[in-house]
C-alpha cells in the first residue's frame, strides 16, 4: 500500500531503497493519512457545532487511535529477517505480474 501511495515501484521499494528511506516514507505515508483524516474530523465537526446546542469536543466527536497518543515506533518496530524480505519480494512480484498482466 505504500508504494503505491507513495508512488514508488515496488521492486525499487524492496531491492533499492536502504532503511532509512524506507523508515522516511512509511513516516511521511502515516502522516499524510492522518492530516487527510484530521482535515476530515474538522470538517464534520464544524458542521456537526453549527447543528448543536451543546459545547462539541472534537476528539470525543470522532476519535482516532493517535489521539491518545503520538505515534512513536522508535525502538519499537519489529526488525525484518531475511526470510521476511524474501517473502515480501516474491508477493511483491506476483502483484507485479498480476497489475501487467490485465494491462497487455
Amino acid at each position: 500500500m505504500v508504494t503505491v501511495n507513495c508512488n514508488i515501484a515496488p521492486d525499487y521499494f524492496l531491492d533499492q531503497m536502504d532503511m532509512a528511506e524506507v523508515d522516511a516514507c512509511i513516516k511521511a505515508y502515516i502522516k499524510n493519512f492522518q492530516n487527510a483524516w484530521e482535515q476530515t474530523r474538522a470538517i464534520c465537526f464544524f458542521v456537526a457545532s453549527s447543528q448543536s446546542v451543546k459545547e462539541l469536543q472534537i476528539t470525543k466527536l470522532m476519535p482516532f487511535p493517535w489521539d491518545e497518543k503520538e505515534i512513536s515506533n522508535e525502538g519499537e518496530a519489529e526488525k525484518l529477517t531475511y526470510e521476511d524480505i524474501k517473502q515480501l519480494k516474491i508477493r511483491s512480484e506476483e502483484i507485479k505480474a498480476k497489475l501487467f498482466s490485465k494491462i497487455t
